[in-house]
């Protein structure tokens, strides 16, 4: 069911004006309606390009909370609690790079499980984590060949 208009406007409006508790003032709200699905990605997705992660991940927690396997919330969920846990590179959360890792291996066994859910072709992140490894030491494998690749000029 798609999210009203004026929901969605709503939800414009607070991200452009990087307002992110407005967003987890709208997350709360939009859980209670049948379109709830849709509203949190909708708010999710804002809340990620503001990297207001905090938020984002109870958002996308409350969203796998409903669909677990679902493909984009573990992969973003996994990549939020990655960037919780290193936030401070003094003081590394275990706990969130453990969840991280969770929330990267449930993607890759949906995907692998379910290609159809991945969409027609596998995905290019399903191909990186397979090849890098899902674990923190895969992705900063990734990270450093991406590096590479970006410093050499085409």
């Amino acid at each position: 069911m798609p999210v009203p208009p004026n929901f969605q406007e709503e939800v414009k409006r607070a991200c452009l004006a990087s307002q992110c508790g407005d967003l987890r003032l709208l997350a709360f709200e939009a859980q209670s309606f049948e379109w709830r699905l849709e509203g949190l990605r909708l708010i999710g997705e804002a809340q990620f390009s503001l990297k207001a992660y905090p938020g984002a991940r109870a958002t996308y927690e409350a969203l796998r909370k409903d669909v677990p396997d679902d493909l984009d919330a573990n992969l973003k969920v996994g990549t939020i609690y990655q960037k919780l846990a290193t936030d401070n590179p003094q003081e590394i959360d275990i706990d969130l790079l453990a969840r991280s890792d969770q929330a990267i291996e449930r993607t890759l066994s949906v995907a692998r499980t379910s290609p159809q859910r991945a969409g027609r072709s596998t995905p290019f992140w399903v191909v990186t984590l397979k090849r890098f490894g899902s674990g923190t030491g895969g992705r900063r494998s990734w990270r450093k060949e991406n590096e590479r690749l970006s410093s050499h000029p085409t």
